[in-house]
């Protein structure tokens, strides 16, 4: 059920490879152990075409991973998630020197209640 969003400005796109950081990130998402079924996680990127960090025209880009989980998993499990994710994409990403690049992440609870879901297969 967890469903993960990579936002990355269009500054970074020469040098992220986005498919080979979403495959790193699932890695390492799945390597803790609280994801409990692969094919339950499912990750998406979208690039920012217009972004300002502060008042900078330029030498300054982000990555902002938003994970939504189903309600239930501990602070601890949340902030595991998050510096693996975090870890994941620092690893993967290739950034020129001068550019600053900020990596956050932030988990949100899905509630059971609401969350609605349908396979199916052809």
């Amino acid at each position: 059920m967890p469903h993960l969003t990579l936002e990355y400005t269009q500054n970074l796109a020469g040098v992220l490879d986005v498919t080979g950081a979403l495959r790193a990130v699932n890695a390492a998402l799945l390597a803790t152990g609280i994801i409990d079924a692969p094919e339950q996680l499912k990750s998406r990127a979208v690039p920012l075409d217009s972004f300002l960090v502060g008042n900078f025209e330029t030498g300054e880009a982000f990555i902002h991973l938003r994970m939504q989980l189903m309600a239930g998993r501990s602070f601890a499990q949340r902030q595991q998630l998050g510096k693996a994710a975090v870890a994941a994409v620092a690893e993967a990403l290739k950034a020129p020197p001068g550019l600053r690049v900020q990596i956050t992440f932030e988990a949100g609870e899905m509630l059971a209640d609401t969350y609605q879901k349908l396979i199916i297969t052809h």
